[in-house]
């Protein structure tokens, strides 16, 4: 396996409270959760999820849903909005 490199502090800057998922793309992926979990009642992974801003919007929208925010930059991670549904994973894909 060839080794992982992290981005540096200034360049994860570029990602923070920047939401990557357009409302048309979210609406989508939530009519598809409805559909899926007519009870809204789920469970998700948000990788690479950074500051977890999409999670958010999950969690918003399906308040009985439980979501987890992995990433491998503190720095994003810590820029999360703190909700008991929503768990914080310091970690990276490559080692899932």
């Amino acid at each position: 396996m060839a080794a992982v490199r992290k981005l540096a502090d200034n360049q994860l800057q570029t990602f923070s409270h920047r939401d990557y998922v357009t409302d048309s793309l979210f609406d989508g992926i939530a009519q598809r959760a409805a559909a899926d979990f007519r009870d809204g009642n789920f469970s998700f992974l948000d990788v690479g999820g950074g500051p977890g801003l999409f999670t958010d919007r999950l969690l918003e929208r399906f308040p009985k849903s439980r979501g987890a925010v992995l990433d491998n930059s503190e720095l994003l991670l810590a820029e999360n909005t703190s909700n008991a549904r929503k768990q914080l994973v310091l970690a990276s894909a490559t080692d899932m």
